[in-house]
């Protein structure tokens, strides 16, 4: 099932890692959407050439649009996107991109994303032209980590102006149980804001963050369910195991959205 309406906005699959020989030298994220221990910059003249083979390869699938996001000749963060790639075909690149950096690989979907598993094949070809472009003395085995994120904005459209802690509650149905004090307090308990972080270790071995945060600018700003799972542990440098690893995370993803969002699936318009 699909949805016509979906809230989407932006699905993320990124990929880091570190040459096996600088391990020591560099942590890898708390966890799936957290920030990474701030790492030290990186020489970077020793990537160019990796940028350049890495962009004429993935240009030959398409991805010709080349944007940099750090000036050339500019030292940079290790894990840091670099460089971004659209698809020369003006459809295609209003809906998929990549992004580059030392140590950091990323594929993105951006509406109108379709589903899925149009969404593989393009994680796919991003991880070979990866994979087969790497520097010969940059030797790395593992993806220090491969996190699959999903970032859902429901606006009024979805909301129909309800306050976002009785959407949280009523939709979402989770409810925070707030101390008689702090009810006493405010001026009006329902418009008290949620903002929430939980990290849910998985029955898989994997590692869910689910954040909600309520709108920005209220009311147009929507609430923002972002749900990222990720690996604990290190993945396998290798294209078949990190996919497999995605389509897992995408599994409990999947299950939690559909699971939290069925009271408004009439306003999202499923689709077979």
């Amino acid at each position: 099932m699909q949805f016509k309406k979906a809230p989407l906005i932006e699905l993320v699959a990124e990929f880091r890692w570190v040459p096996d020989t600088a391990v020591p030298l560099f942590a890898p994220p708390n966890a799936p959407g957290q920030v990474a221990t701030p790492l030290p910059l990186v020489d970077p003249g020793r990537y160019e050439s990796f940028f350049s083979n890495f962009s004429r390869a993935i240009a030959e699938r398409g991805y010709a649009r080349t944007e940099r996001l750090i000036p050339a000749g500019w030292p940079f963060p290790f894990q840091l996107p670099v460089l971004r790639f659209r698809h020369s075909d003006f459809e295609k690149s209003q809906s998929t991109l990549y992004q580059l950096g030392a140590g950091i690989f990323s594929a993105h979907a951006i509406p109108p994303y379709r589903n899925w598993e149009s969404f593989k094949p393009v994680i796919n070809d991003g991880l070979e032209v990866l994979m087969g472009n790497m520097l010969p003395d940059e030797h790395v085995s593992r993806f220090t980590t491969v996190v699959l994120r999903y970032i859902d904005r429901f606006t009024a459209e979805f909301s129909e102006g309800m306050p976002s802690r009785d959407f949280i509650e009523q939709i979402f149905r989770i409810r925070l149980d707030l101390p008689a004090v702090l009810r006493d307090e405010a001026v009006d308990e329902r418009i008290i804001d949620q903002t929430l972080l939980l990290r849910i270790p998985l029955k898989s071995g994997l590692l869910m963050t689910l954040g909600i945060n309520p709108p920005t600018q209220p009311p147009g700003g929507g609430i923002v369910l972002d749900t990222a799972v990720g690996s604990q542990e290190s993945v396998a440098f290798d294209v078949r195991a990190a996919v497999e690893m995605l389509e897992a995370a995408h599994t409990s993803i999947r299950h939690v959205f559909t699971s939290l969002t069925e009271p408004i699936y009439a306003k999202m318009e499923p689709q077979p």
